[in-house]
Order: structure tokens, then C-alpha cells, then sequence
């Protein structure tokens, strides 16, 4: 009988093991037929493909006090990524040319003009990824250094590793030859004084919940008006406030409390270069007040960004936590090649594949962002389920002309 179960069991094992291998062997012929499409895409006469890019600043309900600044901000970023593409450069140098430009904007959540922690320290997160190789590097809780998606890529090509974080990652781009940014060369007077008006704006709120004896609020205290810097980030500070009552007494306030659409300012690029590689970069420096250590998606690979030639590539934006749960960069692309497999690549099919993984990330985990990406062919797809998201976009088969805007 002991031999006989022990037969079953191998036999299970076997069958289980067949099983797996003709699953990775779907999942390997799929990749393998994308790849090959690749090399059959639309091309120039010199038989280079056209080239395109794609760049995101951050989905949420972007304040129109730098709506504009963040519409020209993206579209310089878009224009020095493109250029890069049209000299004959890889996507992996402009992805990285275009992060770096909006890294260096304070219009942005991003280096320079990160927002602040809850102790009023930076924590800032970038990933990079190069879809000729799938070779990656990312960093995570970096205080020291202008540009985290350089720093990322440094990881990527000057180590054996794929992502450091906190001082290790200051540390290692130190050693790398990055040069060391200060906290004031970082910090802007908007972003400090957003942490500012935040903190007040919260401890009126634990005053009126917390209801603990002797803990009052004088309701005819006169409060002073926000300054006129204030007031271009009062929306995004009293948004991230209501999510702070929404998700800090869950007892007296459920999940399915409506929406709030936080700021998320993480910036994003995609590419696909005249040799038909792709590549996704992906920086931000977090959300307003977050705990001290708390790492969203932006710096995860596989959710913040993913890139993978014969597939394409994507950069995600919004609710970090949301994103890291359904793995949203990779799910589209996974989906887009399952779709193919059924014959639903065709022209407007990867745009499908991107809005189906936001609206499946708002259905199952009730969570909302953003998406750019570019699919195997270099056809640009883009959504965003929050009120706004700011993008621009390059397409050579189109022209090249820079587009760009807040809604799609």
C-alpha cells in the first residue's frame, strides 16, 4: 500500500511539473512572438523604427495654481528625451534625460521639490529599467542626491545588485560619483510650507476624533488666511488630509468612503529607440507627511515601471499601495501579450490593455492612478482614472510633434 501511495505521489509530482513547464513554455513562445514582431514593426527607409516617447508628472487632482507649470514641464522633458531618440540614442538615455529634466523642476515630486516626511525629512524613490536586457536598478528612501533616477541607473550598471535603500543607497551613489545635495538644495518654500500647512491642518483633525479630555477646539478661534504660496497647495494638503480621516480611524470610517485622490507627484518616462528597445524610468519623492520608512510603488520593479523589448514599456503614477498590490506595470504588459495571443494586438489594442489594468486596479484593490507606456511596436498608450495626470507624448510615425495636457 506504502509503495503503492508512493507511485501516486510521483505520478502527481510529475503531472504537476508537465503541467508548470507547458505553462512556461506558453508564456516563453508568447514573449518569443512579441519579440519577433518587433522586428517586422513599422520602419524609415534606412530600415530604422520610428521612434517614440512618452512622460508623465504625477495623476491626481492637480491644483490649477501649476497646472500650467506642470503641462510645460512634462512637454520639456518629452522634447529632450525625444531629441535623444531622433540622434539615434537609446531609449535607456532618454528616459533617463527626461526624469532627470523633471527631477530637476520643483514643479514636480521629484528631487527637487520633494515633499517633506512626517519629521520634515525627504525620502526620495526612483527605478530604471532597460527592456534589451531586463536589466534593472532602483533605490529607495534617498535623501543626498539631485537626481535618484541617475542614481538607480547606477545601480543598475556599476553593481551586482538591484536596489539599495536609505543610507545605503545615498552611500553606494556617493561612491558611484554622484554628487551630495543638501536638504535646503532640495527642499523648496512650497514644499516646506505644504508640511507646515498640513501638520496644522492634521492636529485639528486628531483634536476633533481623538475627543480626549482636556483635548478641545476652540471653534471661534480666528485662523489666519494661507499665504499666497500656500495657496497653490492648500487643495492637494486638505485632500491628503481626508484621506488621513478616512484611513486612520477605520472603525468610524469604512472602506467604501468615497474616493480621495491624493497628490502623487511621481514622474515617469517610457521610450522606444530606432533599434526597437524599450525602456521605463520612474521618480518620485513620495506623498506629504508619510510615515518616516514607507516605500510606494514607484521604485518597485514590476509595479512602478517594467520594460521588456518585444512587450514594451510602462511607468505607473497614484495610490503606491494600490499599484504594488496588482503588480500594475506588469500586469498590463502580461495582459497585453495574453490579448495578442488571442489576436487583440492590433492597432488600439495596447491602449486597451492600459485602461483595462487601471479600471481591473480600481475594481479589485479600489485604487487609482495612471499609466503611460509604449507596447513592442512603439505605439504610445496612456490613461488615468484620477482627475488629472499630466502627459506629453512624441510619436515619429505620427510626426513628432510634442503633445501634451492634464485629462486624456
Amino acid at each position: 500500500m506504502g509503495k503503492w501511495l508512493d507511485a501516486t505521489s510521483t505520478l502527481g509530482l510529475l503531472a504537476a511539473g508537465f503541467a508548470g513547464g507547458c505553462l512556461i513554455s506558453f508564456w516563453s513562445c508568447q514573449i518569443r512572438r512579441a519579440a519577433q514582431s518587433t522586428t517586422s514593426s513599422e520602419g524609415s527607409s534606412e530600415g530604422r523604427r520610428l521612434v517614440s516617447i512618452a512622460v508623465h508628472g504625477g495623476a491626481y487632482a492637480i491644483p490649477d495654481g501649476i497646472a500650467e507649470a506642470s503641462v510645460k514641464g512634462v512637454s520639456k522633458a518629452a522634447a529632450i528625451g525625444y531629441e535623444i531618440l531622433l540622434r539615434g540614442g537609446s531609449a535607456l538615455e532618454a528616459v533617463e534625460a527626461a526624469v532627470r529634466e523633471l527631477e530637476r523642476n520643483p514643479a514636480f515630486d521629484a528631487g527637487v521639490g520633494s515633499v517633506l516626511n512626517e519629521d520634515g525629512g525627504i525620502e526620495m524613490d526612483a527605478m530604471i529599467m532597460d527592456g534589451r536586457t531586463l536589466e534593472c536598478g532602483a533605490v529607495a528612501g534617498m535623501s543626498s542626491v539631485e537626481h535618484p533616477v541617475t542614481a538607480a541607473r547606477l545601480v543598475m550598471q556599476d553593481t551586482n545588485h538591484v536596489m539599495f535603500v536609505g543610507e545605503g543607497a545615498d552611500r553606494i551613489a556617493h561612491e558611484l560619483g554622484m554628487p551630495t545635495a543638501t536638504h535646503d538644495e532640495l527642499v523648496t518654500s512650497a514644499a516646506r510650507e505644504e508640511w507646515n500647512y498640513y501638520r496644522k491642518y492634521r492636529s485639528t483633525i486628531s483634536a476633533l476624533f481623538d475627543n480626549k479630555e482636556g483635548s478641545k477646539v476652540n471653534s471661534t478661534e480666528k485662523r489666519s488666511e494661507p499665504t499666497h504660496a500656500q495657496a497653490t497647495h492648500v487643495q492637494r494638503s486638505k485632500m491628503l488630509s481626508s484621506f488621513l480621516r478616512c484611513w486612520s480611524w477605520p472603525s468610524m470610517l469604512n472602506r467604501h468612503t468615497e474616493v480621495v485622490e491624493l497628490g502623487h507627484d511621481t514622474v515617469g518616462a517610457v521610450a522606444y529607440d530606432c533599434d526597437g528597445h524599450v525602456a521605463a524610468a520612474t521618480s518620485t519623492g513620495g506623498i506629504t507627511a508619510k510615515k518616516k520608512g514607507r516605500c510606494g510603488d514607484s521604485p518597485i520593479v514590476g509595479s512602478g515601471g517594467y520594460a521588456a523589448d518585444g512587450l514594451g514599456a510602462v511607468s505607473t503614477t497614484g495610490h503606491g499601495e494600490a499599484i504594488i498590490k496588482v503588480v500594475l506595470a506588469h500586469r498590463i504588459l502580461a495582459e497585453h501579450v495574453r490579448a495578442g495571443s488571442e489576436g487583440g494586438q492590433e492597432v488600439g489594442g495596447f491602449q486597451r490593455s492600459v485602461e483595462q489594468g487601471l479600471e481591473y486596479m480600481k475594481t479589485r484593490v479600489n485604487g487609482y492612478g495612471g499609466v503611460i507606456g509604449v507596447d513592442g511596436q512603439g505605439r504610445v498608450g496612456m490613461a488615468h482614472t484620477t482627475k488629472r495626470m499630466a502627459w506629453a507624448k512624441a510619436e515619429q510615425r505620427h510626426g513628432g510633434a510634442i503633445s501634451a495636457g492634464l485629462t486624456l
